[in-house]
């Protein structure tokens, strides 16, 4: 089952963050992650525009929580994280795609 990283950043230095970027990509591709949002500024819909200030948000796709994991605790995104120490602030957050419930999945609309 697919799971998402959420993470929220506020870059305070460009050059040093970018650095961290172009290592992070290759690796966290090579552990199946791919991007599917990445935004700036965020249109804040509910709650205080405070609360993102000028952060952007990064959604990454892994094919697992445990893909995810495996990428996050390795000793190679160790090297590479600390590429970005001092380069701003992050929140990471790990969550799994819901399973679908039974009445909605394709498998029970062709038992019908």
């Amino acid at each position: 089952m697919p799971a998402y990283l959420f993470i929220k950043t506020r870059i305070t230095n460009p050059a040093q963050y970018q650095k961290y970027v172009e290592a992070v990509r290759p690796l966290a591709a090579r552990h199946g992650s791919r991007y599917i949002v990445r935004s700036r500024p965020i249109e804040v819909l509910e709650g205080s525009p405070d609360a993102w200030g000028d952060y952007l948000l990064l959604v990454s796709e892994f094919p697992s929580a445990d893909a995810a994991r495996a990428f996050w605790r390795s000793s190679d995104y160790a090297a590479v994280r600390k590429l970005r120490e001092g380069a701003g602030e992050v929140h990471v957050a790990l969550a799994e795609e819901l399973p679908m419930p039974p009445a909605l999945s394709p498998t029970s609309a062709r038992a019908s």
